[in-house]
This record gives structure tokens, C-alpha cells and sequence, in this order.
């Protein structure tokens, strides 16, 4: 797909004026799931395992990275360990990692010191290590052609080979519940084999109804098994005197390669949609809740101290924050003739281009939205969306701009159409000015003075292949993919002129203005920065390379929210020179076009039409204003270990809020103190080893996360009865 036609299809958005406050809602998608930090590191990352303290990642390069996560917000490559083979599945016991190195066989390595840790033991094993499970004093590996490979690693520096089993399948991964070990054979299904006594496995069968098993994972009385043909979920009920059955089965939005489970929470690693949560909670109605699009492809994700970490290929480490995992709730949606790929807001009504029909919906009660006008152009294919003064613009097959009478919303009317030279794809209103962006032949101005009768006043010629194109007063920025970004000057709008190009690297394809600042997003550059206060002489003051898909800022806000593919990220911009994304939207169906305004943000769903959801709230005052990077707070616990209460002290850099929160090793969240606005200084609270319900928690380890502004921080803590 060339740039040209992704520039077509991006989102084009206007707002004139907004929903009065009373109606306005927002959430801070801070408190969702959301990304909080990327690590690169050379070669391609495929597994990955963490307790919350340390992150191991397991390499193309042989190697084992060794991340220090005291710090989630500021991962640290702590150490790079050889394997001797291509590392794919890794796990973490005690002090100890263990990584499946493909041909070398299993890698132990000792984890006491992250920053200096040494292999003590290597056990070849007959086939390529794939996964590996530990469970108690013993490690089993999925061994691919080899079977299954039991290792005891009672004594992990001197780890041994004393059984094996599934010698004549090709297994890709394994699981123990229970005493049985449950082996995704790939089309051999799902095998069980009895392992309460490790050396002496007993295979029971395989599980009837499953011919797929590629990826294997357990919780409670279950085992959750993923099939790549097609991509589902098969829910197996297991523990049961009848012996295993297939209970459930669901799709999920794309190809996966890893699962985890926890509790009533289902995590898989997406491939290139990222990292996607589904509820389990109902097995007969399991549904997604949340996902995060990670910069690189999600190979595999492991849970610990209320994050989620993510093998992301060749983009190394993200880490996730799971403390509440599942996007905002939906605020309204109406259901559409087509998605809206172009949407506009003006006062209490939205305004949508589906093919060729234009759509009005009454937005100004979010939870009873109601199409209220329709204009039908069929056969013609509408873009180019702009709405202004009781007009809504737009281009007709490239070739037509037609101009709509909007001011009685029931009953839109055409009332001029103006003939373009080329094949229109933006269409920008300023004053009574419409500004076309045409592909070829550049960037035509059109005299709105009289709605019913346009006239063409003058045209900028351009060779590139333009995308959107934004205004600020009487300068127009346009995206000119390979040529980067076009300035043009149209202070004479019979005589308008390209005043300038900045060449930015890479395809731009949209952009967006606001104050001195021109934000520009291209592949595979991602998003940029320009100060554009000289306009003669733009310049990049900043950028964010995983951010790419369809802009739309926020009106009075400083807040942006850029669409990708099955939803959009929130990206905070009151810092421009250090613009991060706060929070993320993924939903089942993929977004067609997206438009941020007072009230919220409106989607174009393919499943649900037109869908809104909450804006991201507006700081406290005095937030966000400082240009330095704000300090993760220190979090201290004593005494450590827990036995009747301990005390959590911590020092806050800046006044805003804070959030405390205690997990335990697997990820759920058993405690939470709220979320409340704390003065700078030292802060500090007890806990009494008790969950919200007030029940006390069983001996063993957790972690208590401090989230102080964009910051977060963790502690290890051990709770003893």
C-alpha cells in the first residue's frame, strides 16, 4: 500500500465547538492498562519471564538479557549472558533463570546479583529446547523434536537430565497442574500425562476435540490451550472424575503466540496487535477487555509485581501495567450505515463520511446517540471531511468538491458543487476559505464567500504525494511524504506560495497544529515535533518513534490521541519537547477514522458504527508544566519480612497523585490503598498483610507499586504466617 492511499483513508478531523461541561465525561487512562516503558537491545526477542524484580529476555543472538526492573517506568539492562543457542523460552525460580536455548538445551543462571550473573549449569538435551515449566524441584522442557525432557533442579548448579517422555511428538509447549502435565503437541492436540512422580510420567492420552495445540497455560481448574488453526482458544475443564473436556472455545482478534492466565484474566501476546487481555471471568461469554499495541511484534508475555512484560521482537522489552487491566468503558455508540472514516464534531452533532454517504448523529447524550440526517452521493466515494458555520466540505471521487448546507440537520442539503483538477484527499475550512489538497497537482484554494457559488482563487503545485494538511491562521502545513513537510503561505489567497520544506525522513502522512508546534507522524519515523515559530525555518525539537496512525488533537487540551488499527493511543503533549502516551483504547473490531473533541473521542467501528469514548481528563494545575524529567519515588518497607503490620514510606518529587497498590507474584492486585493527591515530600502508610475484602493473605512474596505522576516504582515484600 503506498503512502498516497494511507494519507486517503486517515482520519480527518474539525471542531468548531464543543459539548457543554455539564455533559463532557473523562477518565485518566492512566489508571487502564497502559505501556510505561520500552528497553531495545540487539538481536530479536522471543521470550521473556519476570518476578517483578528482573526481566530475562531470551534472544535471537544466544544471549539472555538479563533487566533490572526496580524501576518499570526506567528498565535497566542490567547484564547479557551467552547461551550457546538461540534462546526462545525462559523462566524464573528462586535466584535462578532458566532458558530453553534451542540446540545448547537448557542454561541455568544464577540471578543472585542481576548485574553480574554467571551460567552454572548447561543440560543438552536430545532435541531443541523450546519452553520450559518449573514446578518445585523440577523444570520440564518442551524439547520439540525431543519430546518432553525432565530436568532436576533440586540443586540448580548441578541441574540433570533424569527423564523423559512424549519422545515420538513434537512438542512446542508444556504445563503442570496438579501432578499432570499437560503438552501442546502442535496436531497431535493436547497430550496429559500423569507427573507425580517425575521420573516415571504416565501418558494418559490426549485430549478428545483437539487437533491444534500450540501454546498451553493453567488457572485453577483449567488449562487454556491455543490453536493457530484458526487462532482460538480452546478451554479445557480439568480435575474433574470424567477426565478432561473441552469446555470452551473462543476466537481471539488475531494471531497469538504466548498465553498467561491469571485469575479471571487471559493475556496474549498478539503478534503485531500487541498484547490483548480477555475476561474470563464467564466462560460462556468470554470477552475482550483491553489490549496494548506494542512498537514491535509480541512474542511471548509473563506477569509479575502488577506489570506485564513483553518480548517484542525486534524492539526488545515493553513493559505493561496491568493493575487495572481493561480499557474505559464505552460512552455511547450508534449504529451506522458504514464505519465513519472521516469524522467532523460541531456543537451537539458528529458528522461522518461512509463511502458514499454522509451521516449526522446527535451526540449531545453520549448514551442515546441517534442518527439524525443522512445525504446519499451514491455511486461516489466521499473524503476529505470539514465542517464549519452550518457547512459541511468534502471531495466526491477526488474530482467534485461538494459543498453541504447543514444548518438544519435532518434535512442536509448539496447546495454547489466545484470541479477539482486531480484526485482530491483533504479538505481543510479557514474563514471562508476551503483548502483542497489534491495528489498531483498540488494544493487548490477555493472562495467560500458564497457557499452556492465557489470559485477557485489560486493553487500551490506540488509533485509529492500529500497527506492531510493542517492550518494556523494563514499558514498551511501539509504532509508530503518522501519531500517530508510543506509550508505554504496563502496571506494572498489568489497568489498563495510554498514558503518552505522540511525534509523529516521516511513517508509523512499526517499532521496536526497547535500553537507553535506542528505535529507530524510518517513511517517508519514515527511521530515528530516541529517548532514551526519561524515558519522559514521549521525545525525538529522532538520525537516518538512508536507512535504512527492518524492524529487528532483534542480541542483546549493538551492531550492527542493517535488511531491505530484496532484502536488509539492517548499521548500527553503538555511537555511538547517530551511528548509519552498515557493510556491506549484496543477493541475487537478495527477504527476506521477517529475524532478527539470536548466531550470525548469518537471512533468509526466496523462493527459498531460510531463509537464514543471518554476524553483523557486535563491535569491538575501546575502538572506537567516543568521540562524535567520527574524522579521515581524511593519506596522503603519495614520490617521486611511482614508478620502483623509493616510500614510503606516513600518520597514523592512532586505534589499531584499518588497510587499505592500490593500484588502478588502472579500479578493480581490484592490491595489498594487509593489513588489520592499527595504534597511533595516523604509519604508513608501500613499494611496488615489483609486484601480490600479484609482477609488475610497467605505467606509468600508480593509487591507494593507506588505510581507518582508519569513514575512507578515496586518493592519486594514477604508476608510470613
Amino acid at each position: 500500500m503506498t503512502h498516497c492511499r494511507t494519507a486517503l483513508s486517515a482520519t480527518v478531523c474539525l471542531l468548531l465547538a464543543t459539548i457543554p461541561p455539564a455533559r463532557a465525561q473523562c477518565v485518566d487512562y492512566r489508571d487502564f492498562l497502559r505501556p510505561v516503558s520500552s528497553l531495545e537491545m540487539p538481536g530479536l526477542a522471543y521470550g521473556a519471564a519476570t518476578d517483578g524484580n528482573v526481566a530475562l529476555v531470551a534472544r535471537s543472538d544466544s544471549t539472555l538479557a538479563v533487566v533490572d526492573l526496580a524501576n518499570p517506568s526506567r528498565p535497566i539492562l542490567a547484564a547479557t549472558v551467552a547461551t550457546g543457542g538461540q534462546s526462545a523460552g525462559v523462566a524464573i525460580g528462586d535466584r535462578f533463570g532458566y532458558v530453553a536455548a534451542g540446540e545448547a538445551g537448557v542454561v541455568v543462571v544464577d540471578l543472585a546479583d542481576p548485574y553480574a550473573p554467571g551460567v552454572v549449569a548447561t543440560v543438552d538435551t536430545p532435541g531443541r529446547a523450546r519452553a520450559l515449566c518449573l514446578s518445585g524441584d523440577w523444570a520440564f522442557v518442551a524439547d520439540l523434536e525431543g519430546g518432553v525432557q525432565v530436568l532436576d533442579i533440586a540443586d540448580p548448579g548441578h541441574a540433570q537430565l533424569v527423564a523423559s517422555f512424549c519422545d515420538s511428538f513434537f512438542v512446542e509447549d508444556i504445563a503442570v497442574l496438579d501432578g499432570k502435565a499437560y503438552v501442546a503437541a502442535g496436531y497431535d492436540g493436547l497430550l496429559v500425562v500423569d507427573v507425580r512422580d517425575p521420573r516415571h510420567g504416565l501418558f494418559e492420552g490426549a485430549v478428545a476435540g483437539l487437533w491444534d495445540a500450540a501454546d498451553v497455560a493453567t488457572e485453577g481448574r483449567h488449562v487454556y490451550v491455543l490453536q493457530h488453526t484458526p487462532v482460538y482458544v480452546d478451554v479445557v475443564e480439568v480435575g474433574s472424575l470424567t477426565g478432561p473436556r473441552v469446555l470452551q472455545s473462543f476466537y481471539l482478534p488475531d494471531w497469538a503466540n504466548d498465553l498467561v492466565v491469571a485469575g479471571d484474566r487471559l493475556y496474549a501476546a498478539g503478534n503485531d496487535d500487541g498484547l490483548f487481555v480477555i475476561d474470563v471471568s464467564d466462560l460462556d461469554a468470554p470477552r475482550l477487555v483491553g489490549g496494548i499495541d506494542t512498537p514491535g511484534a509480541a512474542m511471548a508475555v509473563s506477569l509479575g509485581g502488577g506489570f506485564a512484560v513483553v518480548a517484542d521482537l525486534d524492539r526488545g522489552l515493553t513493559v505493561v501495567d496491568i493493575a487495572s487491566p481493561q480499557a474505559p468503558a464505552r460512552l455511547g455508540e450508534v449504529l451506522t450505515v458504514y464505519a465513519p472514516k472521516q469524522i467532523a464534531v460541531e456543537g451537539d452533532y458528529a458528522y461522518g463520511l461512509e463511502y458514499e454517504v454522509m451521516q449526522i448523529v446527535d451526540i449531545g447524550e453520549p448514551a442515546a446517540m441517534t442518527v439524525v440526517g443522512t445525504l446519499d452521493f451514491a455511486p461516489g466515494i466521499l473524503s476529505g471531511l470539514a465542517v464549519a458555520g452550518g457547512l459541511a466540505c468534502f471531495a466526491d471521487n477526488g474530482r467534485t468538491l461538494r459543498i453541504v448546507d447543514v444548518s438544519n440537520v435532518s434535512s442536509p442539503a448539496l447546495i454547489a458543487s466545484l470541479a477539482l483538477p486531480a484526485y482530491a484527499s483533504t479538505v481543510v475550512l479557514s474563514d471562508d476559505l476551503a483548502l483542497v489538497s489534491d495528489y498531483w497537482t498540488g494544493l487548490q484554494l477555493v472562495d467560500l464567500a458564497d457557499p452556492r457559488q465557489p470559485r477557485l482563487l489560486g493553487t500551490v503545485p506540488w509533485s509529492n504525494c500529500p497527506g492531510r494538511v493542517a492550518v494556523s491562521g494563514r499558514v498551511a502545513y501539509a504532509a508530503a511524504g518522501d519531500a517530508g513537510l510543506h509550508v505554504i503561505d496563502f496571506s494572498d489567497p489568489a497568489q498563495p506560495f510554498l514558503a518552505g520544506t522540511l525534509a523529516l525522513g521516511g513517508e509523512t502522512y499526517d499532521v496536526a497544529v497547535r500553537g507553535q508546534y506542528a505535529y507530524v507522524i510518517g513511517e517508519p519515523v514515527g511521530l515528530q515535533v516541529v517548532d514551526i515559530s519561524d515558519r522559514l525555518q521549521p525545525r525538529v525539537v522532538a520525537a516518538c518513534p512508536s507512535v504512527a496512525g492518524s492524529l487528532s488533537l483534542a480541542p483546549d487540551s493538551d492531550y492527542a490521541y493517535v488511531r491505530q488499527g484496532r484502536g488509539f493511543k492517548v499521548l500527553d503533549l503538555h511537555d511538547p519537547l517530551q511528548p509519552c502516551v498515557v493510556g491506549e483504547v484496543f477493541q475487537s473490531g478495527e477504527i476506521a477514522g477517529m475524532c478527539a473533541f470536548a466531550g470525548g473521542v469518537l471512533v468509526g467501528d466496523w462493527d459498531d458504527g460510531l463509537v464514543m469514548y471518554p476524553a483523557q481528563c486535563a491535569q491538575v494545575a501546575g502538572v506537567g508544566t516543568a521540562t524535567v524529567t520527574a524522579r521515581a519515588p524511593v519506596i522503603q518497607v519495614a520490617p521486611n519480612p511482614l508478620t502483623t503490620r509493616s510500614e510503606i514510606a516513600f518520597d514523592v518529587e512532586r505534589a499531584g497523585r499518588v497510587d499505592v497498590q500490593v500484588f502478588d507474584v502472579a500479578g493480581r492486585r490484592v490491595r489498594r490503598f487509593g489513588s489520592s493527591m499527595v504534597g511533595a515530600g516523604p509519604a508513608r502508610l501500613s499494611w496488615d498483610g489483609c486484601d480490600d475484602g479484609g482477609r488475610s493473605l497467605p505467606a509468600g512474596v508480593y509487591f507494593v507499586k507506588v505510581r507518582s505522576g508519569q513514575t512507578t516504582s515496586t518493592a519486594r515484600l514477604a508476608l510470613v504466617r
